[in-house]
């Protein structure tokens, strides 16, 4: 098994944890309260994928262990995947993804949580929401051909549960 390279220079997204208070645990606690990270390893090694890479691939990733089922055992479930960013705390992505009865793969995953990424970005900046005070160095510059520097800046390593069926996505971005 490789390990994902967070190249000097970046740091790992501080984000709230998200609650969802409405949910009902019920279904999730017959299974157990807490799963291992999904990680998403490149194949052979290397840094961790880009939102940017992953957002234009027209093909799958190629991920370490893609074609692993990551939700097999868990059955027909939803899971909910929260995506924060600092100083943007109005904005919050809650997307639910179906687990296609426990076949959902690996690489399927990674491309929608990039997909979501550019969601909360485009949000971002369709609705011109400025950047909290305090929280100026996680500002989502745009670039003059339209582009969000975030995108090449931002890099996925692993899909965390928080409780529930609740996830987050464990993002790292430049310092």
């Amino acid at each position: 098994m490789y390990k994902t390279v967070v190249p000097s220079g970046f740091h790992r997204l501080p984000q709230p944890v998200v609650t969802d208070t409405s949910a009902s645990p019920k279904s999730w606690c017959r299974i157990g309260s807490q799963h291992a990270a999904i990680k998403f390893n490149r194949k052979g090694g290397g840094m961790a994928f880009r939102v940017d890479e992953l957002v234009e691939l027209e093909d799958k990733p190629e991920v370490e262990g893609g074609h692993d089922q990551v939700f097999s055992g868990i059955g027909d479930r939803f899971i909910k995947v929260f995506i924060t960013w600092p100083g943007y705390s109005q904005l919050i992505v809650e997307r639910r993804i179906c687990t296609d009865n426990g076949t959902l793969k690996r690489e399927k995953l990674l491309k929608l949580l990039a997909k979501y990424i550019e969601d909360l970005v485009q949000n971002i900046h369709r609705k011109s929401i400025h950047v909290e005070k305090g929280y100026e160095k996680y500002k989502v510059e745009w670039r003059p051909r339209g582009l969000p520097s975030i995108w090449r800046d931002c890099l996925i390593t692993s899909l965390v549960h928080e409780s529930g069926s609740n996830w987050q996505v464990e993002l790292h971005v430049k310092a």
